[in-house]
């Protein structure tokens, strides 16, 4: 199954100051409280190796191995971005989702809720971008 993803988010790690703001904002729009473990993105920064910053997003595959291996039909495509989303009312909690991620971009929730989580751009307008002081994050179309 092939989707028509309309945006992707594109990240420029040199423009990072690894202020975090990108997680918080994520975490509270998406879970109500600021909580990097949360978040649908991440800012990994080994101060002995390197000063630069990693950005690490969501691909938005256009063949999800996410939305494939899931075997409770959880994941499903946002009809407006078609972005992989997860349905966390019919999620199990199985991880064959986060096993099947190559980028490492889904996870478990750690509460009792039991579901995935992933990026699903906000529907078309993700906040992350929106908040970054230092516009180290681009929403842009696939094309570009």
């Amino acid at each position: 199954m092939t989707a028509q993803l309309s945006g992707r988010i594109v990240a420029d790690s040199a423009r990072c100051t690894n202020c975090k703001t990108c997680e918080m904002v994520c975490s509270l729009v998406h879970e109500g409280r600021v909580s990097p473990a949360l978040a649908r993105l991440r800012i990994e920064q080994d101060p002995f190796v390197d000063v630069t910053p990693l950005i690490i997003v969501c691909e938005q595959c256009a063949d999800p191995a996410c939305l494939l291996a899931c075997p409770a039909d959880a994941i499903g495509l946002d009809a407006l971005t078609g972005v992989p989303f997860v349905d966390e009312q019919q999620c199990i909690a199985c991880g064959a989702c986060v096993d099947a991620c190559e980028s490492g971009m889904i996870a478990l929730l750690p509460d009792e809720r039991a579901a995935a989580f992933k990026c699903d751009l906000c529907g078309g307008d993700p906040q992350c971008v929106r908040s970054c002081p230092q516009g180290a994050l681009i929403y842009g179309d696939r094309s570009e």
